[in-house]
C-alpha cells in the first residue's frame, strides 16, 4: 500500500503593524517551513 504524504499549512501573524513592516513575518514562516519538515511534512504553498 502507498502511503499518502503528509501536508501541512503555515499561518503567520504579527500584533502589530510594527511586526508587519520588519522581518516578523518572514522569520516565522522560516521557522514553522523548517519545523514542519523535519517532522515529515511537505508544507502546501
Amino acid at each position: 500500500m502507498k502511503t499518502l504524504p503528509k501536508h501541512a499549512a503555515v499561518l503567520c501573524r504579527v500584533s502589530t503593524e510594527d511586526q508587519a513592516d520588519g522581518t516578523s513575518l518572514d522569520t516565522q514562516a522560516e521557522i514553522c517551513v523548517e519545523e514542519a519538515r523535519k517532522r515529515g511534512y511537505q508544507v502546501t504553498k
